[in-house]
């Protein structure tokens, strides 16, 4: 489903979103964003009313065959929800390319329309050389943060008393030039199991993607939404669970 939202003016759009899309829904977003972008970038606000969001990036479409090819490119992206972003922000990462993204909680509404705006009033300049921060305390503050977060994280799974993380451990980070850096951490399930990753985080313009993977047959890629520099955003903390838990469950759910 896809609605214009009223407070839509200028180069700034609002839509809601929820349920499964399709083809006629995607062709009116993208004609939207196409006639507010003739002169110059387009900000847009994107409401959830599926705070789940869709279980798999596919899953948001009535027709699979009605996905993009190649998202959208967009100035701004205000996420307004109170639901769990990390699954939306998979489904939207296909859907649109942002400069730029935040998320809100729909208590702070106006406040992801007055941050959009702010984008759309800032005058034309150059752009400015961007010296990110060390990327590397992003990771370590991703980890410290799904080690607090994994217990309330775990009873939304299945089988919390297989798969939930007990446990996350982080060795030494490893730099990779200014802009790149690698951590190994190991994982521990419920049940006592270990598992051992890589988190490779690469930032450039103010932001970041995270790569994780075990060496072997898994790897999950995908943008963060926290700017580098900042504290961990609670989507990217969730993103990151479902990752891990999805893998860990592949190998020691049915395990005795």
């Amino acid at each position: 489903m896809y609605e214009l939202l009223p407070q839509t003016q200028n180069d700034v759009l609002g839509v809601r979103l929820g349920g499964a899309l399709t083809g006629d829904d995607y062709r009116a977003l993208r004609a939207a964003l196409q006639r507010a972008g003739r002169d110059g970038p387009v900000h847009l606000l994107v409401l959830a009313d599926d705070h789940h969001g869709p279980a798999e990036p596919g899953a948001a479409w009535a027709d699979p065959a009605d996905a993009p090819v190649r998202p959208v490119a967009v100035g701004r992206l205000a996420l307004v929800g109170d639901g769990e972003w990390h699954t939306w922000t998979a489904w939207l990462d296909r859907l649109l390319a942002p400069d730029a993204v935040r998320s809100f909680s729909e208590a702070l509404l106006a406040e992801a329309w007055a941050w959009l705006r702010e984008g759309d009033t800032s005058p034309a300049s150059p752009p400015e050389a961007v010296t990110d921060p060390d990327p590397c305390p992003l990771l370590l503050g991703l980890v410290e943060a799904l080690r607090e977060a994994a217990p309330r994280l775990n009873g939304g799974l299945p089988y919390p008393q297989r798969t939930g993380i007990d446990d996350v451990q982080a060795g030494a980070p490893r730099p990779d030039g200014p802009a790149r850096c690698s951590l190994p951490v190991t994982v521990r399930v419920a049940r006592g199991v270990e598992k051992r990753y890589v988190l490779s985080v690469e930032t450039g313009a103010g932001r970041a993607a995270l790569a994780v993977s075990d060496g072997a047959e898994f790897e999950d890629r995908f943008r963060l939404a926290t700017t580098p520099g900042d504290p961990p955003v609670e989507a990217d903390v969730h993103r990151l669970f479902t990752a891990l838990t999805a893998d860990l469950g592949l190998h020691f759910a049915t395990a005795s």
